[in-house]
């Protein structure tokens, strides 16, 4: 099994970069055009990418501002029973150390397209929470 991670260092809030984790329509502005999302522990998030890809992520660890923690329980993609983490620390007032991990991945011949997607969305929810300050 393989694992991604990845560090952003996010020039805002804890506060502002959980909600862009969570909410439905701030996961809309970098992760997926369709979302379905209830920032809650035990609820079932699905996210669409046309017809071709979509799945649905259990979120098993949720704690405000800190850590959000999903695990990828249907869906067309290659990430079944994969867990995604994504844990915040604050470095400085309004600045985010996000630090995301992607693991329990087996699927080794798509591991460097998925750490490359990875990075892509990241990069674009560190430009979607720094412009929402």
């Amino acid at each position: 099994m393989k694992t991604i991670n990845i560090q952003k260092t996010i020039y805002t809030s804890a506060n502002t970069v959980f909600s862009h984790l969570t909410e439905q329509d701030k996961l809309m502005l970098w992760f997926a055009p369709q979302v379905i999302a209830v920032p809650s522990k035990n609820t079932i998030a699905a996210f669409a990418f046309g017809s071709e890809v979509n799945f649905k992520m259990k979120i098993t660890e949720f704690e405000k501002d800190k850590l959000l923690e999903w695990l990828c329980v249907d869906g067309k993609i290659d990430w079944l029973n994969s867990v995604v983490k994504f844990s915040l620390e604050v470095a400085s007032e309004g600045k985010t150390v996000l630090k995301f991990r992607h693991s329990k991945l087996d699927d080794h011949e798509k591991f460097d397209l998925w750490k490359s997607s990875w990075k892509s969305y990241l990069s674009q929810l560190k430009i979607r929470c720094e412009s929402d300050k």
